[in-house]
């Protein structure tokens, strides 16, 4: 689906900065100049600033209950490991399904937890995270 969407957005940058089909440098130019990330990275860039939400409790409840981090187990040994300490989340083990990959309470952590150490700091406000982050994206594309 995402491929579809991808085209799309390659067509309206084309169109836009009037680049033919057969001219290369589509996507670095829509990062330079429209400053357009992929739709891959929008997506993941959106799930991030909703479970930083979630975690600062800015977010629906029913988000908030999916991110669950390391750190908060009962389990006293659990605290003690790099996970708990570096703010991951916990990834729920689902069935290997085309769903199951594809629910929130999967992929939201699954991609939170792949971010830098220094994007996940608890004491970082919204909109320092969101900057950080779309800069993130726009760096590691």
């Amino acid at each position: 689906m995402t491929d579809v969407l991808q085209n799309v957005q390659n067509e309206a940058a084309r169109l836009l900065l009037g680049y033919s089909r057969r001219q290369s440098g589509l996507q670095k130019a829509m990062r330079e100049k429209l400053h357009w990330m992929r739709i891959t990275d929008t997506i993941n860039y959106k799930l991030c600033l909703l479970v930083c939400k979630a975690l600062h409790g800015q977010a629906p409840e029913y988000l908030q209950e999916l991110c669950i981090p390391a750190s908060s187990r009962p389990n006293i040994h659990r605290t003690r490991l790099r996970s708990a300490r570096r703010g991951d989340l916990i990834v729920p083990r689902v069935n290997l399904s085309k769903y199951g990959q594809r629910s929130f309470a999967y992929v939201a952590p699954h991609i939170w937890n792949s971010l830098p150490q220094q994007l996940k700091d608890s004491s970082l406000s919204l909109n320092v995270f969101e900057r950080k982050l779309k800069t993130h994206f726009f760096i590691y594309e």
